[in-house]
């Protein structure tokens, strides 16, 4: 097929966007709990808190100020019921917030149509809220609370509060090794730059209590990271201090799987020669982050290797593992017999582990400097990390690694993949086989394994398994080839010549990344990363596995799939910004002459927003509430406004903030769904984007605009003539993207 022939990918999808203006609703909750109700509910709390407080030493209540656990009824978790009143009345301020599931007092269900109080009796998902202030300032909260009176503007706020408890160790104190008298401990603080009084007291507190601190730590927005070695007698001391969020045990190093697989039939190291050949294209650069590389074999004219300042030896293993690493972006997996790929793009290898890295927990934290003294200069759009904590994600609470990531991936202009880990064979129940930290960052694309580049494949048994933390629920959100002992990896050895045996989530991370670097290198600047990410998505092949096992399905190999359409589908790139507060309609483009047969949609939203880490429960700034109308002319009553709706990305149209939430929909920084229509009941479908800003969880229209990429795929079997109608249709719009490189593209076959 000639190139002209060829159907590539249709872009400038933004093009058809329109901005929309939407009437403001304001809705009215019907209470769950009347004001006397609650005031009696959040005095006993607050009586308790204050008798807490106290308590505590005066060196624990650094300015005299603590910090407090207000719970919302699950009914007012959203960003509009935020007790913004209350919180200053009493002159409070928030330092973050945890998700939280409880079984509530009492619920509001509609029974036989009518709305009802009844008892709680299922634990439901909210969100508490961590308040700070002077003791002072919760006395006189106390005292005020029984003159406030139901037309005070503080009394609405009153009603939404399900509990108020004091930040006692119980709620800070995460699992800690058994087996060592003095655990290296993590502690996490609620600090930031503008109270530096609290880190400073933290120091003074620990002297008070007999424990030596060198004072490291690694401060992210308003947490404060800090390493602390204590004797198990002392940890419940620690996390008196007031603010204190969390005291963990340190998180280790991964265990990096050994390069070469038990010898079995086929899998015997084989010789293999490196291409003669410079990149395909040498504007597009990736990062790798990882154990080093060796002299042989010579891979200078498509990487270049730095070397971490400070850095002491490097550990054999580490490097067998940097290689192959590498190996995998620069080549894929090799073939015996077969000649090694001519790789995509330059390669910068940042060598961050030494012998001793592992050894000594806290050198995990300059490893993450050294991970962000790269990406703070902006040189990569591409990033593999194959390397990390090796910890599982935690429903309620962020890591260093993950915040640290999505600090500098809120720009939504680097792509960087993350291995989620190989403990998959752990047990399941107890979280030990779940996605490892940094896979919970919202913005990477989290990587898993499959067994086999053929046909049929399923989870590789290693690969780390899902859910993520909310928002990113979908972890592992990709799956491709990492090997297995009967089908390995193979890689380039140490010493050159050879291709050995491998497995591990580690390479196929990287080989995803590859794909991405090829696309790029095939169609240059056209797409964004964010419109990388999201082709990726939209182009993985599903299978029969759970979501939580291979995410949205395995990725495709070959450009052609990623690329080119067939004759009866059209994959179009939209990609764009959106303001806060604004409504978008997004049409799907679709011939308006009759299309045979069934019509299937594939859509992928990805956007890129800036993160809260110190509020893990309202962590992503943005939010995209995304309506499906199938029929522009299809209207439930003559005069509505508005088409009528279907459900594609929610389970229902008017889901709660809580059904949202555990959905994992409307605070999702990518979003993916397939649906089949009849083709008939398409007339001029669109997507109605909402973009709702909040900041430390209130509501906010003050922030940036934010990137998004959407690609959107439409496919009618039955139809061949459907690609080029839409062209045709949609010719003053849509561009037929060219690629800037002309290398060889087999034409997608199915």
């Amino acid at each position: 097929m000639a190139d002209n022939q060829r159907r590539f990918l249709l872009g400038k999808g933004e093009n058809l966007a329109e901005m929309l203006v939407y009437p403001r609703r304001s809705i009215k909750k019907e209470p769950v709990y009347g004001l006397d109700v609650a005031k009696s509910q959040l005095s006993a709390g607050l009586a308790a808190a204050v008798s807490y407080f106290d308590a505590l030493p005066e060196k624990a209540c650094p300015e005299n100020e603590v910090t407090a656990m207000m719970v919302l009824h699950p009914t007012y978790i959203a960003k509009t019921y935020w007790p913004s009143r209350l919180v200053d009345d009493e002159h409070l301020r928030s330092v973050g917030s945890r998700p939280l599931r409880l079984i509530p007092r009492k619920v509001r269900k509609t029974v036989d149509n009518v709305s009802q109080v009844v008892d709680g009796d299922q634990q439901i998902e909210t969100v508490a809220l961590f308040l700070a202030g002077s003791r002072e300032a919760f006395h006189g909260m106390l005292s005020e609370l029984p003159s406030i009176q139901a037309d005070q503007p503080v009394a609405e706020d009153l009603i939404k509060i399900e509990a108020l408890r004091p930040m006692t160790p119980e709620f800070r104190l995460k699992p800690i090794p058994a087996d060592d008298p003095e655990p290296l401990l993590e502690v996490v603080l609620h600090s930031d730059l503008d109270h530096p009084a609290i880190l400073e007291g933290f120091a003074e507190y620990l002297k008070s209590i007999d424990i030596k601190w060198t004072k490291a730590y690694y401060q992210v927005d308003g947490l404060c990271f800090c390493p602390v070695r204590a004797p198990k007698e002392r940890i419940n001391a620690i996390a008196e201090y007031s603010f204190v969020r969390a005291v963990r045990g340190m998180p280790r190093l991964r265990s990096l799987r050994p390069v070469s697989v038990p010898l079995r039939s086929g899998t015997v190291p084989f010789l293999c020669q490196l291409p003669d050949a410079d990149p395909v294209n040498q504007d597009v650069k990736a990062a790798i982050f990882d154990g080093g590389l060796p002299a042989q074999p010579d891979l200078s004219r498509w990487v270049k290797h730095h070397e971490a300042e400070g850095l002491g030896q490097p550990r054999p293993q580490y490097v067998e593992h940097g290689l192959a690493v590498t190996s995998s972006m620069l080549f894929g997996p090799i073939t015996n017999g077969g000649a090694l790929e001519r790789p995509p793009g330059l390669i910068d290898h940042y060598r961050v582990l030494d012998a001793d890295t592992g050894k000594n927990d806290p050198d995990l934290y300059k490893v993450m400097a050294e991970v962000e003294k790269v990406l703070r200069t902006g040189n990569h759009e591409f990033v593999n990390l194959s390397i990390g904590p090796d910890i599982p994600v935690d429903d309620d609470d962020v890591h260093l690694w993950g915040v640290v990531l999505d600090k500098y991936l809120s720009t939504g202009q680097t792509l960087a993949t993350i291995a989620v880990g190989n403990n998959g064979e752990q047990d399941r129940v107890s979280g030990l086989a779940r996605v490892l930290v940094p896979s919970d960052s919202v913005h990477a694309l989290a990587v898993g394994a499959c067994d086999s580049r053929g046909a049929t494949w399923a989870r590789a048994p290693y690969s780390c398994v899902g859910p993520g933390r909310c928002p990113g629920m979908v972890k592992p959100e990709v799956v491709h080839f990492g090997g297995t002992a009967d089908d390995p990896f193979f890689a380039l050895g140490v010493g050159g010549g050879k291709a050995v045996g491998l497995n591990g989530t580690s390479f196929s991370s990287p080989y995803v990344l590859r794909t991405a670097m090829a696309v790029r290198a095939q169609m240059g600047s056209q797409l964004s990363a964010l419109a990388l990410k999201a082709l990726l998505i939209n182009r993985a092949e599903p299978n029969e596995c759970d979501l939580a096992e291979v995410g949205w399905g395995r990725i495709p190999s070959d450009l052609g799939a990623l690329l080119m359409c067939d004759d009866c589908e059209a994959r179009v790139v939209f990609q764009g910004r959106l303001r806060p507060g604004c409504y978008v309609r997004v049409p799907i483009p679709f011939p308006n002459s009759p299309v045979k047969g069934m019509v299937h949609i594939a859509a992928t939203f990805c956007f890129a927003c800036p993160t809260d880490p110190q509020d893990a429960a309202n962590y992503t700034r943005s939010g995209l509430e995304i309506t499906f109308r199938p029929d522009s002319t299809d209207r439930a009553k003559p005069d509505d406004q508005y088409p009528k709706s279907d459900s594609f990305f929610s389970q229902g149209d008017f889901e709660s903030e809580v059904e949202r939430r555990k959905n994992a929909h409307k605070w999702e920084t990518t979003l993916h769904a397939e649906k089949r229509k009849r083709s008939s009941s398409l007339n001029a479908p669109a997507f109605f984007i909402h973009h709702g800003a909040r900041l430390k969880g209130r509501s906010t229209t003050s922030t940036d605009e934010i990137p998004y990429a959407l690609v959107l795929n439409v496919r009618a079997e039955k139809d061949s003539t459907l690609y080029d109608r839409i062209v045709t249709q949609y010719r003053t719009y849509l561009e037929v993207m060219q690629p800037v490189i002309q290398i060889p593209i087999q034409p997608k076959t199915n």
